[in-house]
């Protein structure tokens, strides 16, 4: 039966991998992101999705992700290190694996100094850890926030005059609220002081804000149709201690080799870095899950 299943889930599972983009393909005011260029990398049993790019230059990248490893069945946080001419995957070091699954490694810089706080919800708190480039791992620094939060955007208070964390709550992580928490302290003690409540499924991050011609972006991802299934860029505003959004574009992909959504949207020096999703083998698993054979072959086999 073991092996059924095994057969199974590879027929008709989805996988991620991430792409690069050059900022003149991409127009946050129509959601246009064009001309992706997708990772090349050979190591099976891995994909790699929620990027974060950590340093860039004309010969090469490196970027935080999530490593998805089959044979754990959870993510672990790994440092890719990219051609930046072919995007051919050159080395990749696992920084941080836990016993329970590790995604979105969000970055923040203070100085000469970063620190990653991804997401780990099933811990039941937000950690954040310094980046020790010498040794290669993340070293433990502080809990933000003692609340089990996906997909978390620290928004520091030079941004808006006081230490926010956004992020949607493990019950309903890509629903319509988004919550707000603040804190004294960029790195500790954060509390919920609100929630932004958006007309549909768009409220869980899709990445860092980041500034755009005067304007602060939040991209978030939107999950009306599905987890995942493609991102809102929405303008930020900060005015009288409070934060508020509204919504300039959509974006979904038509990358006809990851079709199936994009979740994840950061940039740095010039380059910007997405993720996609496709099914493993393209003919089969569409049929499966179109047909709706993958929820009779997830009942027998318990699941995926």
């Amino acid at each position: 039966m073991s092996r059924f299943r095994d057969i199974y889930r590879r027929l008709s599972s989805t996988y991620w991998n991430i792409g690069f983009v050059d900022w003149p393909d991409f127009d946050e005011k129509s959601g246009r992101v064009l001309n992706i260029k997708w990772l090349k990398h050979d190591i099976a049993g891995s994909w790699f999705a929620d990027p974060f790019l950590l340093s860039v230059s004309d010969s090469e990248i490196e970027v935080l992700a999530e490593e998805w490893v089959d044979g754990l069945r959870r993510g672990r946080i790994s440092k890719l290190v990219v051609d930046g001419g072919d995007y051919r995957l050159k080395r990749a070091v696992p920084l941080l694996a836990l016993d329970t699954h590790l995604s979105f490694p969000a970055i923040i810089r203070k100085g000469c100094d970063v620190f990653v706080y991804p997401e780990n919800y099933r811990s039941g708190k937000l950690s954040i850890y310094k980046y020790d480039r010498s040794a290669e791992k993340l070293v433990p620094h502080s809990v933000l926030c003692e609340k089990p939060l996906t997909d978390a955007i620290l928004v520091p208070g030079g941004v808006c005059g006081k230490n926010m964390i956004l992020s949607t709550d493990s019950g309903d992580p890509n629903g319509k609220k988004l919550s707000v928490y603040e804190s004294e302290d960029e790195f500790s003690g954060y509390e919920k002081t609100g929630e932004f409540v958006f007309g549909d499924k768009i409220a869980r991050n899709a990445g860092s804000i980041f500034m755009k011609d005067g304007e602060w972006i939040r991209p978030a991802q939107d999950c009306n149709a599905r987890y995942g299934n493609g991102l809102s860029f929405q303008r930020v505003f900060f005015e009288g201690g409070k934060i508020s959004f509204e919504e300039k574009s959509r974006f979904f992909t038509s990358d006809k080799k990851m079709d199936l959504g994009i979740h994840t949207f950061n940039s740095l020096g010039g380059r910007i870095v997405v993720d996609g999703c496709a099914y493993r083998t393209p003919f089969l698993g569409s049929i499966i899950n179109k047909t709706g054979l993958a929820n009779l072959m997830a009942k027998l086999f318990g699941g995926r």
